[in-house]
């Protein structure tokens, strides 16, 4: 796959080409679709670049099989400053590496915290991201992606609906839709939080969370794993 260099004083696809991604459609697709492709050919780089230095034009055409758009994006990557084009294949830069390494840190986490595999919509990791992005600050997501690193495998999981204990750390999340996991990270429930049950009925559970008191109702609690503290 031949790659043509841009000629100094423009960029080879114009201006909508720009340093950072806009709201609306690109390449006959959404902005966070694009986003999402972003990502994963970042995560494909690093990948490859941690073994030979080197990303082949061919390991990210499995990837983009279209070659002009891949192409452009190839340009975007490169003004953004994440990647350097050569003439068989792109190497990521020193930014571009840490970036990568910054998403695979945050895929990892959400791989071990969120469990994805009945999901409706068929979540990826990229939306739980975005969701996560809009609740969590950089101590959350640093104790998130730490928590399972450091935690062994509890023997006793529960479901946090049947748990009979008044404390409980947060395991793992069930994901029958974003709309959970949206309703959860606004109340700060996330794996590696500590929860206090203070009351339960038949339908719901109050619970306490870094000192707020929340009634949650059990088709929401059944989807969160707890474990003793």
């Amino acid at each position: 796959m031949k790659m043509r260099r841009r000629r100094k004083g423009g960029h080879r696809h114009g201006k909508a080409h720009g340093r950072k991604f806009r709201k609306g459609k690109f390449f006959g697709v959404s902005w966070k679709e694009i986003k999402e492709i972003y990502h994963k050919m970042l995560l494909k780089m690093i990948n490859s670049s941690e073994k030979s230095g080197l990303v082949k034009f061919e390991k990210l055409k499995a990837l983009h099989r279209n070659k002009k758009e891949l192409g452009r994006f190839l340009d975007i990557m490169e003004q953004n400053g994440d990647i350097e084009i050569l003439n068989k294949g792109v190497k990521l830069t020193t930014e571009g590496l840490q970036k990568a390494r910054n998403i695979r840190k945050k895929y990892e986490a959400i791989k071990n915290s969120f469990d994805l595999s009945n999901s409706s919509k068929n979540l990826t990791k990229f939306e739980i991201e975005k969701i996560m992005e809009k609740f969590l600050d950089e101590r959350d997501l640093q104790n998130l992606q730490n928590f399972h690193k450091h935690s062994l495998n509890p023997q006793n999981i529960y479901n946090l609906s049947e748990f009979k204990f008044p404390a409980a750390i947060v395991h793992k999340i069930i994901v029958p839709s974003d709309k959970i996991v949206y309703k959860l990270l606004s109340l700060g429930v996330y794996p590696g939080q500590r929860i206090f049950i203070e009351k339960r009925t038949k339908i719901n559970q109050i619970i306490q969370v870094k000192g707020s008191r929340f009634v949650i109702d059990h088709n929401i609690s059944k989807n969160i794993l707890v474990t003793t503290p």
